[in-house]
């Protein structure tokens, strides 16, 4: 073969090649696009439910009462009466107890609550070795008394106790351990 024809030959495989790199990059660019109208396509269409639910509540399960927030039972307001709730036991006193005794103890517990300014009594059934949360209040000091239920058992009883819970909100603790007073 001469040297005109390998030429020929060398350049019409270099032609061919960059034909094909040009297939191949039209190719992946084809498929990079079916992939970006299938995911505008899906969001479009959750787009449009999330549209019509709004518009329409009922079709989303919806009832327009959930979405009044003059009505005290609606959806909105039960979610932000949760908010506060949270917010509020964050700046409020958390009182524990914790029975240390292997009998059962009816305890009773005097407190401000965290929406009141008035004094609240609360009684409790605590079982042997039980650790509970049982109210967040807004004021420092608590009153407790306990007495064991345990018909078999020895008796226990806590006269009531001033409980002082310092200066800062805090997680307080506060143990019933068994011996006679």
């Amino acid at each position: 073969m001469s040297s005109q024809t390998n030429n020929a030959i060398t350049s019409n495989n270099a032609v061919k090649q960059q034909e094909n790199n040009q297939v191949n990059k039209d190719k992946e660019m084809v498929s990079k696009i079916k992939k970006v109208i299938l995911k505008a396509g899906a969001l479009g269409i959750a787009f449009g439910a999330i549209c019509s639910s709004m518009a329409s509540p009922a079709y989303a399960g919806w009832g327009i009462k959930d979405l009044d927030i003059m009505n005290k039972n609606s959806g909105i307001r039960k979610t932000g009466r949760e908010i506060d709730q949270r917010r509020l036991d964050a700046g409020a006193y958390q009182f524990y107890l914790n029975n240390n005794c292997p009998a059962y103890l009816n305890v009773k517990l005097e407190y401000i609550p965290r929406n009141s300014s008035k004094w609240r009594t609360r009684n409790y059934t605590f079982t042997p070795g039980e650790r509970s949360y049982l109210v967040p209040t807004r004021n420092a000091i608590v009153y407790v008394s306990a007495r064991s239920s345990n018909k078999s058992a020895r008796k226990f009883t806590w006269s009531r106790k001033k409980i002082n819970m310092g200066r800062t909100y805090v997680k307080y603790t506060y143990t019933l351990n068994c011996r006679r007073r």
